[in-house]
């Protein structure tokens, strides 16, 4: 324990299972703003508050950690 009551954390290599590669842009943006619905990322990117959203898609598949947190 540190001076100030905090437990230090000291990461020293990073896990390459970690690594994932996102080939659909609008599934990167989702996970990107904290998995805000597609219908979200829409109006982001229709009203122009982001700069270089893409166009966003909306996917067939489900988003498996949404699922679990609702």
């Amino acid at each position: 324990m540190s001076s100030n009551k905090l437990f230090p954390l000291k990461i020293i290599t990073s896990q390459p299972c970690l690594i994932v590669e996102i080939k659909d842009p609008s599934w990167l943006w989702h996970f990107r703003y904290d998995h805000l619905n597609f219908d979200g990322l829409k109006t982001l990117q229709q009203k122009d508050m982001v700069t270089d959203l893409p166009k966003i898609h909306f996917p067939f598949q489900i988003c498996e950690e949404c699922v679990v947190s609702k």
